[in-house]
């Protein structure tokens, strides 16, 4: 059988968010490519292999490693939350397209959305949802011009931000106003969790350290926006849907 090379959804770094499928292919390969802060969490997955860091290695550097491991075994990418946004990862998937399969994970949105207990949508709260971040990555890390996508019925969910939350409150209160919902959180599903919520009035009074500004590792802080976060679902909208959407399909 030819080896393969595996790009696995690992989720926001907990192994409990590793789908059946992912953990079945992470098993069968000898050698595994996994950042840093996966290395403590996995450890119990990733004992008798051989584990690479992919970030202290350049692109070719990769490719061969890589061509040369294909030869004994297959191999394991474990992707910080999933493939579908904001992820590295896409050069190597590109590469070696023949060889290698991607196996979709829990997205760190999915998780802070099951930690709040929130669907990002309401009827006639937020009907749109934006995945974007507060910058850009072109020639080095620039701004973004996040705000073209801010709008009081949105949800606005922020990765990688990386600006001072006092000054990204002062952006965001005149489109949603003081009193529309923020809530961060720091390294979902990881021990240091923690989960901070309030008001983009009182938000810079609630947090006490700095989760965006560290030079060291990623950003491990997500920020929801939206007035979703403190609606409560109409029980009307189910017979709603019930009468209007789903006993119609039966006729």
């Amino acid at each position: 059988m030819k080896h393969k090379i595996y790009f696995i959804g690992a989720g926001p770094g907990s192994p409990e968010h590793l789908t059946l499928y992912g953990l079945k292919k992470l098993k069968e390969s000898r050698y595994v490519f996994a950042p840093n802060i996966y290395r403590k969490t996995f450890q119990k997955y990733l004992k008798g292999k051989e584990v690479y860091e992919p970030f202290d290695f350049l692109f070719h550097e990769i490719v061969n490693l890589v061509n040369k491991f294909l030869e004994k075994s297959s191999i394991a990418f474990l992707l910080p939350g999933d493939e579908t946004v904001f992820s590295p990862f896409q050069p190597f998937i590109d590469y070696f397209k023949q060889d290698c399969e991607v196996i979709p994970g829990v997205g760190v949105v999915n998780a802070a959305s099951a930690l709040l207990k929130k669907t990002l949508d309401l009827p006639n709260v937020a009907n749109t949802i934006v995945l974007t971040s507060t910058r850009s990555f072109k020639a080095a890390f620039e701004d973004h011009d996040f705000m073209q996508f801010v709008k009081r019925d949105v949800t606005l969910v922020l990765y990688m931000n990386h600006i001072p939350l006092e000054e990204l409150t002062k952006r965001l209160i005149p489109v949603m106003g003081e009193n529309c919902p923020i809530s961060i959180l720091y390294k979902i599903s990881l021990p240091e969790q923690e989960i901070i919520s309030g008001t983009l009035k009182n938000i810079c009074k609630k947090v006490k350290k700095d989760y965006f500004s560290s030079v060291k590792e990623p950003s491990m802080a997500m920020i929801l926006i939206g007035y979703v976060l403190n609606k409560r679902a109409k029980k009307s909208s189910w017979d709603y849907r019930k009468k209007h959407i789903w006993d119609k399909r039966k006729k």
